[in-house]
C-alpha cells in the first residue's frame, strides 16, 4: 500500500504517470513490519569487536496510509490533519549495537532517524533534558541491552511524558525513545535535530548550476569539499563521494536537457466531436492571416500557399478553436512546433530555464544552399548570393525561436567580413542560453545551410 501511494504521488513532472490505481485494503498490523536491511556486498571475517556501519533508513509511517484510507472510504469527507502525521524534522542518532547472534563478538554502528512532529517536538526536547539529568546513562551506554529490560523503563516514560494515542505514530514511539536514550548514553551528547526547512541546504540543482561549467578536476575538488563539510548531511544521504557525484551529474544532465513538462491546464480538455470544431472556417482563417500580415510568425516566410493556421495551445491539450488561440505559421514551422504551447506573437520567453537546442529539423532540399558556392571576394558577389541565402536565415530564425519558445529573434543580419550571421534577440531573452550552443549551431549552419559561413554572433536587439 505504501509503495502504491508513493508511486501515485510522483506525477508526470518527475517521471510518473497521469493516473494511478490505488487498491484499498485493511489489515490488523499492530506496528510496522521490520523488513530486513540487506547488507551491501559479500560478508568477510572481521576481528573481534570490530564495528560495522550501515546506511541509515527510516520507515514511512503507516499512519499516513491509514489516514488516507479513511479519507478514501469516506468519499473525501474525512479531514486529514497533515501537521499531525507528517514530520517537521528529525533527530539523528548514532548507536553501536553488539551482535547478539554472534555472542557479542562484533559491533554494528547504526545511524538512524527519530521523526518529530509538530505536536511531539516539544515533548522530545523535554524528554532529552530529563534523560541528561538522570543517573541511568551508564547502564544505557552498553552495546547490548535486554529488550524486556528496556521496554519496562520505556513504557513508564511514555505514560509519564507522552500521549500514546496521538504521539505513537506508526507504533514506533518506544523504539524512538530507546534510540534517543542510547545515543545520549553512548555519545555523551544530545542527538542533533534537523528541521525539514534545512532542505534548502541540500538542493542538488543549486550545486549543479555551480559546477555545470567546471572542468572535471575542479568539479571533483569542489564536490569533495562540499561532501566533507562536517555540518552537512551529504554523507548521511549518499554514504560515499562517488554516489554524491553521480547524483550531482544527474542534476547537471537534467539542466542541460530538461525533461519535457506537459503544461496542465485548469480548463477541461474539450472532446473532439467532429472536425468542424477543430478548425476555424475559411472566413476566420483569412482574418487571422490578415492580422498576422500574411507571414509566418515564426520564420517570416510570406508565401501564401505555404501558410497554415495553428492552435497556440494545441487542440489536443484543450486549446480552443478561436481567433485569440490562433496564429499564422508556415508548413515547416507548424510541423516543428508540434504539440507545444508556443505563442509566436510574444517576443519574450516564458521559460525559466533553457531547453535543449533541437537541430533535428528537416531542411527543404530544393531551397538549400549549394555546397560548392565559393567564398565572397566582393560585395557584388555577396548581394548576388543574398537571395539564395534567405532559406538559411529562415531556418536559423526558426531554430532560435523554437529554442526560446516565442518570437525571440528581432532580426538576423549577414556580415561580409568575416562572412557569417549576426542574430539579434528581443530584450528579455537571455543570449547566454544560446551562446552555450554557439559551436554546435555554427557547425549545423556549415553542414546544412551555408558552407561558407565561419562566424556567428548573438546579441540583444540593437537600438539603431
Amino acid at each position: 500500500m505504501t509503495q502504491m501511494i508513493g508511486r501515485a504521488l510522483r506525477g508526470e513532472r518527475v517521471g510518473g504517470s497521469a493516473e494511478a490505481n490505488v487498491v484499498l485494503f485493511f489489515d490488523d498490523w499492530k506496528r510496522l513490519v521490520d523488513w530486513a536491511n540487506p547488507k551491501d556486498g559479500d560478508t568477510i571475517d572481521k576481528p573481534k569487536l570490530s564495528v560495522k556501519g550501515y546506511h541509515p533508513f527510516e520507515y514511512i509511517s503507516i499512519r499516513l496510509v491509514e489516514e488516507l484510507s479513511k479519507s478514501i472510504e469516506s468519499g473525501g469527507d474525512y479531514q486529514i490533519v497533515f501537521s499531525k502525521i507528517c514530520p517537521t524534522g528529525w533527530y539523528k542518532t548514532e548507536i553501536v549495537y553488539a551482535d547478539a547472534d554472534n555472542k557479542h563478538e562484533s559491533m554494528e554502528s547504526f545511524t538512524e532517524f527519530v521523526m518529530a512532529y509538530e505536536h511531539t517536538k516539544s515533548k522530545f526536547d523535554s524528554f532529552i533534558l530529563f534523560i541528561r539529568s538522570t543517573n541511568l546513562l551508564d547502564e544505557w551506554s552498553k552495546e547490548y541491552l535486554d529488550e524486556q529490560w528496556m521496554q519496562s523503563q520505556v513504557q513508564q516514560w511514555i505514560s509519564e511524558r507522552f500521549e500514546r494515542k496521538t504521539d505513537n505514530i506508526g507504533e514506533k514511539l518506544d523504539s524512538d525513545l530507546i534510540k534517543v536514550v542510547r545515543h545520549i548514553a553512548q555519545n555523551q551528547s544530545v542527538p542533533i535535530y534537523h528541521s525539514f526547512e534545512e532542505r534548502e541546504l541540500y538542493d542538488l540543482d543549486k550545486i549543479a548550476y555551480k559546477v555545470i561549467d567546471f572542468p572535471p578536476r575542479l568539479k571533483h575538488k569542489y564536490l569533495d569539499e562540499e561532501f566533507s563539510k562536517p555540518e552537512r548531511l551529504w554523507k548521511v544521504f549518499y554514504r560515499s563521494l562517488i554516489r554524491f557525484e553521480t547524483a550531482v551529474d544527474a542534476a547537471v544532465r537534467n539542466i542541460i536537457s530538461p525533461p519535457v513538462i506537459t503544461t496542465i491546464s485548469d480548463e477541461p480538455i474539450l472532446p473532439v466531436n467532429s472536425e468542424d470544431n477543430r478548425e476555424l472556417n475559411e472566413e476566420k482563417k483569412e482574418e487571422v492571416k490578415k492580422r498576422d500580415g500574411y507571414a509566418c510568425l515564426c520564420c517570416g516566410v510570406n508565401t501564401k500557399s505555404k501558410l497554415q493556421i495553428d492552435h497556440i495551445k494545441p487542440f489536443s491539450m484543450g486549446g480552443k478553436t478561436s481567433l485569440e488561440n490562433s496564429q499564422t505559421l508556415c508548413v515547416m514551422c507548424n510541423r516543428c512546433k508540434g504539440k507545444n504551447e508556443i505563442d509566436f506573437r510574444c517576443n519574450t520567453t516564458k521559460l525559466s530555464i533553457p531547453k535543449k537546442l533541437d537541430l533535428s529539423f528537416r531542411i527543404e532540399s530544393q531551397n538549400a544552399i549549394s555546397q560548392t558556392l565559393p567564398r565572397f571576394d566582393s560585395p557584388v558577389e555577396y548581394l548576388t548570393f543574398r537571395t539564395e541565402s534567405q532559406n538559411a536565415i529562415r531556418s536559423l530564425t526558426r531554430i532560435v525561436n523554437l529554442f526560446y519558445h516565442c518570437k525571440a529573434v528581432y532580426k538576423v543580419n549577414w556580415a561580409v567580413r568575416p562572412y557569417g550571421y549576426n542574430i539579434y534577440l528581443y530584450p528579455g531573452n537571455n543570449p547566454e542560453w544560446l551562446l552555450k550552443h554557439k559551436i554546435e549551431l555554427l557547425k549545423y549552419i556549415q553542414d546544412k545551410l551555408d558552407p561558407n559561413a565561419y562566424n556567428i554572433e548573438i546579441n540583444t536587439q540593437d537600438k539603431s
